[in-house]
């Protein structure tokens, strides 16, 4: 098995031309008017469902999607297709269409995160943001969106190195009334995850598709990075940064 994210480029290399060819190819054929590469194309739309909503100045700034699969006319025809949504001006989501091809196509869809209905403003713009340089960070290997029953973590950073690898939840916060309760409830929610066996259950199965070393319960251990303009002392484990 590929491991997904981590190999994505190999997979892509290796599977895309031949996969494509079988799926919808006349519709998307216009998409490439003018240049562009059927691999260009499918990180747009792995990454507009990946990111949950995206711009085209912020697809742009993600290696290997060339700006001319990105123009706001080709995105909108994604639209008219129903691969995305155009949930604010100049704002894409992408659909369960967008799902089914990447199943239909051998992605592991697994930890993508669910269709959203909202309309994208500043805050999930930034966290869009912060996402993509997430993907520039040393020994990145994935970048993943688990939900627990009571926190919501913006994302799991995986990074590996060797047969090690390092896990950081990324919460990415700008100002808002109540900050400090707001940030000290995270901290004691992931230190009540930190003890939680649901966690290394979720966890157990990931690293399992992920194609990592399954840890034992006393091995697991996370970080946490607040993005943000905040800085606190939230104890060991836990960092601040204005941007990754």
């Amino acid at each position: 098995m590929i491991p997904y994210g981590f190999s994505f480029n190999l997979y892509e290399a290796r599977m895309l031309p031949e996969v494509f060819k079988i799926v919808k190819i006349e519709a998307l054929k216009p998409i490439l008017k003018g240049g562009g590469t059927w691999a260009s194309l499918w990180r747009v739309m792995y990454y507009t469902r990946k990111f949950r909503y995206i711009t085209q100045d912020q697809l742009r700034q993600i290696d290997g999607i060339d700006d001319r699969v990105s123009t706001l006319p080709k995105l909108r025809i994604l639209c008219d297709l129903k691969y995305f949504r155009e949930s604010s001006k100049e704002v894409f989501t992408a659909t369960n269409e967008v799902m089914g091809l990447l199943q239909k196509v051998g992605c592991l869809t697994r930890f993508l995160p669910a269709v959203t209905e909202g309309e994208g403003g500043i805050n999930a713009l930034a966290n869009t943001s912060a996402f993509i340089k997430a993907l520039k960070v040393p020994d990145y290997y994935d970048l993943i969106f688990p939900e627990f029953t009571y926190i919501d973590p913006d994302a799991l950073l995986v990074q590996k190195y060797g047969e090690k690898y390092k896990l950081t939840f990324l919460e990415v916060e700008s100002e808002k009334f109540g900050w400090d309760n707001y940030l000290e409830n995270k901290r004691d929610n992931y230190l009540k995850l930190a003890k939680d066996i649901a966690f290394y259950d979720f966890w157990k199965e990931a690293s399992r598709i992920l194609g990592l070393r399954i840890p034992t319960k006393q091995e697991l251990k996370f970080n946490v990075t607040f993005v943000c303009s905040l800085k606190r002392d939230f104890g060991k484990c836990f960092n601040f940064k204005e941007q990754l």
